[in-house]
């Protein structure tokens, strides 16, 4: 579980057993607005251990604080591993973090200026490789999940109000951008990498031409052959739209993706 907490009087390390307690919470320190409360997945190992993101005031008590991220590994048992700090220029809040496979971390990160931006760690100490940013001037752009293998990590949300995937390269050099829809408030929310047969599922909203949005997702294949070079193409993209309850002005989103080894892709949303 992973969320913001605002009335904690001091910062209260704890975390929760296997029949549910109690969490790690932080007291902030300062007034938050909604990008704070799109903390989206957290990243497990086979051992239990978890791995978090989240936001902090980098600056207590200043007039004009400034937000950073705090990435956390925390055993089995609750215990703290290790803590990385970092901060963008801007304020930046945390959205998501994602195992590749092969030893790294990578962080979702989102800045108030509309950056994007994908920071790489060692996943055994917590040391920050690098960063790739994402950013137009020209263009509005927000990102909620991310997802990863030994090649890229894949970022799922919104460019202009198309609902888009980010492919982030594991050596930072390349970012690039691939849009389902290009109109009004569509997003991709959630987005699910199963290396194991190479497919990502994405799920989110987009504009169905009538003043609402429809639930939607959309599987991708990626080439498996060893000697080329990594790349995605859309099997296909599908929308929901329930018969009842569906007014004009609806707005129908999914939030959570899983994609099974059959392929078979799972959405859970709410319209």
């Amino acid at each position: 579980i992973v969320g913001t907490a605002t009335d904690m009087l001091d910062v209260t390390p704890a975390y929760f057993l296997t029949q549910g307690a109690t969490a790690y919470l932080m007291n902030t320190y300062q007034w938050q607005n909604d990008d704070w409360n799109n903390e989206t997945n957290i990243a497990r190992e086979t051992d239990g251990s978890v791995y978090m993101a989240g936001t902090f005031n980098s600056n207590p008590g200043d007039p004009a604080p400034n937000t950073a991220i705090m990435v956390r590994k925390i055993s089995a048992g609750g215990t703290v591993i290790w803590t990385s700090t970092f901060s963008l220029t801007n304020s930046a809040y945390a959205r998501s973090v994602a195992l590749d496979g092969v030893g790294n971390l990578y962080v979702l990160v989102r800045g108030s200026d509309s950056t994007i931006s994908v920071s790489k760690l060692d996943k055994f100490t917590g040391y920050i490789y690098g960063r790739s940013d994402f950013f137009n001037s020209n263009m509005y752009a927000d990102a909620y999940d991310i997802g990863a293998d030994s090649d890229r990590a894949y970022v799922a949300g919104t460019i202009s109000s198309n609902a888009s995937i980010l492919f982030f390269a594991a050596d930072g050099s390349t970012t690039t951008v691939t849009s389902y829809n290009a109109a009004n408030y569509s997003s991709a929310y959630a987005i699910d990498v199963n290396r194991e047969v190479g497919r990502i599922a994405l799920a989110g909203t987009v504009y169905n031409g009538n003043y609402g949005n429809d639930i939607w997702a959309a599987s991708y294949a990626k080439n498996l052959v060893p000697e080329a070079p990594p790349a995605f193409s859309l099997i296909w993209a599908s929308t929901y739209a329930p018969v009842n309850n569906h007014p004009e002005w609806g707005y129908d989103e999914a939030h959570g993706v899983k994609i099974d080894k059959s392929s078979s892709v799972y959405v859970t949303g709410f319209y």
